[in-house]
């Protein structure tokens, strides 16, 4: 059994050393038959990082009930110019969530660096069953 979430772009921002954030947040309709979850999807992030060169990072922080329970960092690797691209896969380790509830999930994308950020795919977020993961 999953859940999906949702997914969100990352808009487009200009100037050194930018630092944008953006958050995907759900509160459950339906409690969960679970109690222990992973959260994952794929991370991509393009930034144009100009003439001069540049770097830049992602991180994702996962909240649920607005307590910090996974994150992860991204990193961009220096480049001589144009477009860069920070790419990876959220994966957490799994989370304990209350039988039977309905929690708040937060999902907050952050990114930094040199240049312009372009629109991004954005995360796409799923609860697993945990005893159903080992079984893939």
């Amino acid at each position: 059994m999953s859940v999906t979430l949702g997914s969100f772009l990352l808009g487009n921002v200009a100037g050194n050393n930018v630092q944008e954030s953006i958050f995907f947040h759900k509160r459950l309709n339906e409690s969960m038959p679970f109690d222990r979850v992973f959260i994952y999807g794929s991370i991509m992030t393009q930034r144009y990082v100009g003439s001069l060169g540049g770097s830049g990072d992602a991180t994702v922080s996962v909240y649920v009930n607005n307590a910090h329970v996974a994150g992860q960092s991204f990193t961009m690797e220096s480049s001589d110019s144009g477009p860069q691209c920070i790419s990876g896969t959220l994966f957490t380790l799994p989370i304990t969530i209350p039988e039977n509830t309905t929690p708040t999930i937060k999902v907050i994308l952050t990114t930094q660096g040199l240049g312009s950020t372009y629109p991004t795919p954005g995360i796409g977020m799923l609860f697993k069953v945990s005893d159903q993961w080992s079984n893939m």
